[in-house]
């Protein structure tokens, strides 16, 4: 008998009730209320605007979160604990075939240059004009604008890029402005070296508005001239 009221109570939770004297019809109510309630208070619904209310206010707490923190490294500066350093040298020049040599008969610095560039490129257009006015004899790499294996070898990947033989390697100068400005100080002493020119070129780090890393490099519109002027010409004049 208690194995069967088990059973029953099981299929029908109210058939456990009726056991104990309960009358059915209250028996019966009390079901139909019990299972009325639980259909309102636990209706599909209410449910997916309970699971949207937390999935949006976590969303909030996780973006207002996200958004404080991106603030705060924001507002932290960077040491730039390499500046003035002269950029990368080379050990060896890269064993790239030049698409073209120019020769000039007036180069008297013999820096064995070599320019990667694309030829089209506006930036390389005002490099290979400097160096053609000036005389420097330089050898030309064409750099392919889709795959770009001709540059495997920079972390750098802007053209144009410019080599100049060094003592220890080949010293690499990146940016059209950087390369007219560091070259014409060189010219101005080259007693001094081309290393110790580029030294007037530091680059620098620096966060902008949104938080993300720039990079910019000094002076790269001047040209530097150390202690020695220019004949003819006074620190006031040149100001």
């Amino acid at each position: 008998m208690s194995l069967s009221i088990k059973i029953r109570s099981l299929v029908r939770p109210g058939a456990l009730l009726s056991n104990f004297g309960l009358p059915n019809s209250a028996i019966q109510g009390a079901w139909s209320q019990s299972r009325h309630f639980s259909a309102v208070r636990m209706s599909p619904r209410k449910k997916f605007w309970l699971v949207a209310l937390i999935g949006v206010t976590g969303g909030a707490a996780a973006g207002g979160t996200y958004t404080f923190y991106q603030m705060k490294q924001a507002r932290i500066p960077i040491m730039n604990a390499g500046t003035g350093t002269v950029g990368t040298i080379l050990l060896d020049k890269p064993d790239i075939a030049p698409s073209r040599r120019i020769v000039s008969k007036t180069d008297k610095y013999d820096l064995q240059l070599v320019l990667f560039q694309y030829q089209t490129c506006p930036f390389c257009c005002k490099v290979r004009a400097f160096l053609d006015y000036h005389g420097f004899s330089y050898d030309v790499i064409e750099v392919n604008p889709v795959m770009r294996q001709q540059m495997r070898w920079s972390t750098y990947k802007k053209v144009p890029i410019l080599l100049a033989k060094v003592d220890g390697g080949y010293q690499q100068m990146n940016d059209s402005s950087v390369i007219i400005s560091a070259l014409t100080s060189y010219m101005h002493n080259p007693s001094e070296g081309l290393t110790a020119a580029l030294k007037y070129y530091p680059s620098i780090e620096f966060k902008d508005d949104e938080g993300n890393v720039k990079s910019e490099v000094m002076n790269r519109h001047f040209l530097m001239f150390g202690e020695s002027m220019p004949k003819g010409k006074t620190k006031e004049s040149i100001k």
